[in-house]
């Protein structure tokens, strides 16, 4: 009795997707590991972020915890009747370590602080007109905005837990 081609292929398709599904799972899973509590949502360039970093789970053995603040621009294009799709890109990344080595024990707060450059927007805006998006993306149809995250990661090897926090600058 013979297998047929279209259910070898639809049987690779059902496990490709199961594992998609798990490896989604599981990173949503980690991003609860980790919580960022900050002092303030709301900041303009030049400002100190301050908050802490909770840790809900025990890590035996990590090689870093870190933090950061990151920009993405998001632009969305509207194609009248195919309808709009989205391009997100990162602007602007900062990342620096908190601890190296060791492990971190559940309920550990540990506090940071970030500055964010008061040149940033500059640099971000300069960025963004050599990619030539600017006026003309604007008569195109594209809208833009700038998401701003504060980010954390512990660096454990293999799969690292991640959370992050959005943020306004402006």
């Amino acid at each position: 009795m013979a297998i047929s081609t279209g259910f070898i292929i639809l049987s690779v398709v059902g496990v490709i997707l199961v594992v998609a599904i798990a490896f989604g799972i599981k990173i949503l899973m980690n991003r609860n590991k980790i919580k960022i509590i900050l002092e303030n949502y709301n900041f303009k360039p030049g400002d100190k972020i301050k908050g802490k970093i909770l840790v809900k789970s025990n890590y035996t053995q990590m090689n870093s915890l870190n933090v950061g603040i990151s920009c993405y621009l998001v632009q969305r294009s509207y194609n009248g009747r195919n309808g709009s799709s989205s391009k997100r890109r990162k602007l602007f990344d900062f990342e620096k370590p908190l601890k190296t080595g060791g492990g971190l024990t559940k309920g550990t707060e540990i506090p940071f602080e970030l500055d964010i450059p008061k040149d940033v927007m500059v640099k971000i805006e300069n960025s963004v007109a050599k990619a030539a998006m600017g006026v003309l993306s604007a008569l195109s149809g594209q809208r833009r905005r700038y998401d701003w995250y504060v980010e954390t990661r512990i660096d454990k090897g293999g799969l690292d837990v991640r959370n992050w926090q959005k943020i306004v600058v402006n």
